[in-house]
């Protein structure tokens, strides 16, 4: 079955980054999208619907907190995986991402088995 992903992180660099971490993993995504923050994730996910999304926590406009209570406030978006992706790793925001409805955190930096570790389970 294909798959959709959606990166939402400020830092084009950081993105750029993640698409080369999902290359260099081997999961296969059929189409790969780009949001700079959280609304410009929604506006994208209202008209093109994802199966999984990497997010970054602290982001401009809406952060990764607000984005994933968002996303999971809509039962048209109950079937999307989401893995948080960020430098902050104090126990709060990640368990704040959790609760929000996150399906698992991983902190930067990683490398690519950890990082293929976690997105695996999230596409199969």
């Amino acid at each position: 079955m294909p798959q959709s992903l959606l990166i939402v992180d400020d830092s084009e660099s950081m993105r750029k980054i993640l698409m080369r971490m999902v290359r260099i993993s081997g999961i296969f995504f059929d189409r790969i999208s780009e949001a700079g923050d959280g609304q410009e994730a929604l506006d994208i996910l209202a008209t093109d619907p994802v199966d999984v999304i990497l997010c970054d926590v602290h982001m401009p406009r809406m952060d990764g907190c607000e984005f994933v209570q968002k996303v999971r406030e809509n039962s048209d978006y109950d079937h999307i995986n989401i893995l948080v992706v960020s430098s902050e790793s104090s126990d709060k925001y990640v368990g704040q991402m959790l609760e929000h409805g996150a399906n698992d955190y991983i902190r930067k930096p990683f490398d690519s088995q950890n990082f293929q570790a976690k997105l695996l389970p999230l596409v199969v």
